[in-house]
């Protein structure tokens, strides 16, 4: 069975978790018992898993320490019209079209071949100020509308999208995220003595306001202990005002790390913490339990659907109860390793293995 992925993903994003997504059902594809063929027609790429060993390690970059204005429109018109264009001179050999993300150009090329769209998240239609919002939530209903099949990647999401879309639900199918071990670095990078640690981006719905709030009121009863939030970029204007009005400024920092540091970030943190309003699924949590980091996690559906009970959780919506079990993890080595056994024990529910296998049944369903 042959898929035809598309460009638009890796046209977009250098890293993150929707590419990270699709090129692991990738290397699981590659696998010679999996059944399945696959392309991507791409003429550039700055993602890096794109380019890992085994699946297109040759691909060009564009300019990919040089990020002007522009650029990824460029990468965006020149991969789109290669998609377009294989499209229209492969539809007898392509089963299956997996769009790699919402916009709905594809409609006028496809043909009969069935497509499959994997929703990640409705945050959108959740969040009214976030950027490009109606475009998102008008491409996201238009490209889910005509699908054989939708994917998600947790029970919430697929509520969502009954919610707000009014997807019939037989067409909806759950398939969690797998779980990919993060590599550990031999040398340990220099790292605060005591520390809570937060990953990724911090705008919008990411609830970073409140979890600077928490932690505030814990140095008040821990004057050493600092916060280290991993990525996301540098601190915004608005973030170092936040930060120096709580008086938090020699308390908080960010740092950027390489992916064979990122075992030891986690490893040595006293907890990992998760304060968003809303996600889809959460990978970072799985890094966390891998890596025998403890989780605080806010107490929203997907979160409780990923973790169960092997995390620690509270009202996204009080600083004092986040705080609360920041000073209680501090304080109880009792309750970290506890956390760090049912962290380990709950990745045994997640595989990419497992992912692939119902992800090509889908494949296999709607192309029958």
């Amino acid at each position: 069975m042959k898929i035809l992925y598309d460009h638009q993903i890796f046209s977009s994003q250098p890293f993150g978790g929707i590419s990270r997504y699709l090129c692991s059902l990738m290397q699981e594809f590659q696998k010679p018992d999996s059944g399945i063929e696959f392309t991507v027609p791409l003429f550039f790429s700055n993602n890096n898993y794109i380019h890992e060993p085994g699946l297109y390690p040759d691909l060009d970059y564009f300019f990919r320490n040089h990020n002007f204005r522009g650029r990824d429109r460029i990468i965006e018109f020149i991969n789109r019209r290669k998609v377009i264009s294989y499209m229209g001179k492969n539809k007898q050999q392509v089963q299956v079209f997996h769009p790699t993300y919402y916009s709905p150009y594809f409609l006028d090329y496809l043909g009969k071949i069935p497509y499959v769209l994997t929703v990640h998240d409705m945050i959108h239609e959740r969040f009214e100020h976030l950027p490009a919002r109606d475009k998102e939530c008008r491409d996201k209903a238009a490209a889910a509308g005509r699908a054989a099949a939708i994917i998600v990647p947790s029970e919430s999401t697929r509520q969502d999208l009954i919610g707000f879309l009014g997807t019939p639900p037989e067409k909806i199918h759950v398939i969690h995220h797998g779980f990919t071990q993060i590599q550990q670095n031999l040398n340990c990078p220099e790292l605060p003595e005591k520390y809570f640690l937060y990953v990724g981006q911090r705008k919008y719905y990411k609830n970073f306001p409140l979890l600077l709030k928490a932690f505030a009121e814990t140095v008040a009863a821990d004057s050493k202990v600092m916060l280290l939030c991993c990525g996301g970029g540098a601190f915004t204007p608005e973030e170092n005002a936040w930060i120096n009005q709580l008086e938090l400024s020699e308390r908080v920092m960010q740092r950027s790390f390489t992916d064979g540091e990122l075992f030891h970030v986690y490893h040595h943190a006293a907890a990992f913490v998760y304060p968003s309003q809303c996600e889809g699924f959460g990978i970072p949590v799985l890094e966390a339990f891998g890596c025998a980091c403890p989780a605080i996690l806010s107490d929203i559906p997907c979160f409780r659907e990923v973790a169960g009970d092997a995390a620690n959780y509270f009202n996204p919506d009080s600083a004092a109860e986040l705080s609360n079990l920041m000073l209680a993890m501090l304080n109880s080595e009792n309750l970290r390793n506890e956390l760090r056994l049912k962290g380990r024990k709950r990745l045994e529910s997640f595989s990419w293995q497992k992912a692939a296998g119902a992800t090509a049944e889908v494949y296999r369903k709607i192309s029958s």
